[in-house]
């Protein structure tokens, strides 16, 4: 930070280096300028955050079938949603034409679905087609794996139409309730003729992902066109050593998972009360894993586990929290603001402006968000500059990232000026909400305040 002393310090340094005896080195000084930089308190919260594509989730699943007036049911799901989280698993069910090609009043209910979810500009989605609900995955889905292909191809359009509020496809339609288990096409070369087809149809704005490390392997090996594309679904996460079957080596498959999952998301359901889901284990391989996200409705024994386990951590502005609420406000990416200082570069007369924060999250985030500084006085327009260089997808779970930004002095006026900065989901001009105990404003956070000067005036 610079206080009042080292500023002067700066002058007196700047003048000895310039020459006051000099007529060239005078007029140099008349358009001098002095900066000082005073900057908030920097204070960390344990709010838990409603931010898009991490989180809690709830799932509402829907039959498609001719006949079907979903009206009241949306209304209906939509007024239960908890409006603190920002995710929804929107499961379809196409087992009513298992041996069908979909009709055309079939695609236009996936249509209104989707279209009624995205215009509540609440949610982001995580999308799972299915054929069962029931556990009987072999024998609710079509006989040839030709008539699923048929079927991606046809939804596939319509969920385009919408990829700016689907976060992740998960699945290959078929297995048991859609996870991958219980179907006769997931041999390796059924899944890979599967997810190509899905790889090619789906805009790749949408993040796809399958049910096991294994999976996802035996479809890389048939086509790597979509590394950094294709994730994980885990819903037998924690569940037993090996997650209900989800791997073979758990210390293996973790580590894994650390590398993978810091370029694609990893989420699922915590399952079935048992040492792995005890806490502090359980942080330990949500973080490993990078666990963006969970549902909130199930498992009941796990949930209430945590609910009752007081957070006894290194994270001192948790500790007295339940296990729950710091797994919950952890889940993804949760960005907070740690010091900041200016540095004036005097040859070109700009400030460099540093901002320092940290990622204590379980993961990165996996889109890019607009990020953007406000500068303001009262004699002044308000001023804006975007940083468009600066991928926040890059803040990697348990990071400090430096962000800088020169800002040209030339361009202002003398005078102190307050600095906001922001981050905001392109999708739905949503803010990104920061893991401070500050106020947020239209404009972001404050930042701090830059006094603009003059050594001798003009």
């Amino acid at each position: 930070m610079h206080d009042v002393f080292t500023r002067m310090l700066i002058v007196l340094g700047l003048i000895t280096t310039i020459g006051i005896g000099t007529t060239c080195g005078d007029a140099w000084l008349l358009s001098l300028r002095t900066v000082q930089w005073d900057s908030v308190a920097y204070k960390e919260s344990s709010e838990y955050l409603s931010n898009p594509d991490c989180g809690w989730y709830e799932i509402y699943g829907y039959r498609i079938g001719d006949g079907k007036d979903y009206h009241k049911e949306l209304e209906n799901h939509y007024k239960a949603c908890d409006k603190d989280i920002q995710l929804l698993m929107l499961q379809l069910n196409l087992g009513e034409y298992r041996n069908a090609d979909i009709s055309e009043e079939g695609l236009t209910e996936i249509e209104d679905i989707l279209s009624y979810w995205e215009r509540t500009n609440q949610y982001h989605i995580i999308l799972r087609f299915l054929y069962d609900w029931d556990g009987h995955g072999e024998t609710s889905e079509p006989d040839t794996i030709e008539q699923i292909m048929t079927h991606i191809k046809q939804v596939a359009p319509i969920v385009n139409n919408h990829k700016d509020a689907i976060f992740v496809w998960q699945g290959v339609l078929v297995g048991d309730v859609g996870e991958m288990h219980g179907s006769k096409y997931l041999d390796d070369t059924s899944l890979q003729s599967l997810m190509n087809v899905i790889a090619q149809c789906v805009d790749p704005k949408i993040y796809l992902a399958v049910r096991t490390p294994r999976h996802l392997r035996t479809i890389l090996e048939g086509n790597e066109d979509i590394v950094g594309r294709l994730g994980l679904f885990n819903d037998g996460m924690l569940g037993s050593a090996s997650d209900l079957g989800t791997y073979d080596n758990r210390e293996e498959e973790l580590e894994f998972q650390h590398q993978l999952c810091n370029t694609v998301p990893n989420g699922g359901e915590a399952v079935i009360d048992n040492s792995y889901n005890d806490c502090p284990s359980a942080y330990a391989d949500l973080a490993i894993m990078h666990v963006s996200y969970l549902n909130h409705w199930h498992h009941d024994a796990v949930l209430n586990k945590w609910k009752n386990t007081v957070y006894q951590g290194d994270e001192t502005v948790f500790v007295g929290c339940s296990a729950y609420d710091y797994i919950g406000t952890h889940l993804g990416y949760r960005y907070v603001l740690k010091d900041s200082d200016v540095v004036y570069n005097y040859k070109d007369e700009t400030a460099t402006l540093n901002i320092e924060l940290e990622n204590v999250g379980f993961a990165p985030a996996y889109r890019k968000y607009d990020i953007q500084l406000v500068l303001s006085n009262d004699n002044e327009p308000t001023t804006s500059l975007r940083l468009y260089d600066i991928d926040n997808r890059k803040w990697d779970a348990g990071e400090v990232t430096t962000v800088s930004l020169d800002i040209p002095l030339a361009e202002y006026t003398d005078g102190t000026y307050s600095i906001m900065f922001s981050m905001t989901d392109p999708t739905n001009g949503k803010q990104i909400l920061f893991g401070n105990d500050m106020e947020v404003h239209a404009a972001g956070y404050e930042l701090g305040h830059l006094t603009i000067d003059h050594l001798y005036g003009e």
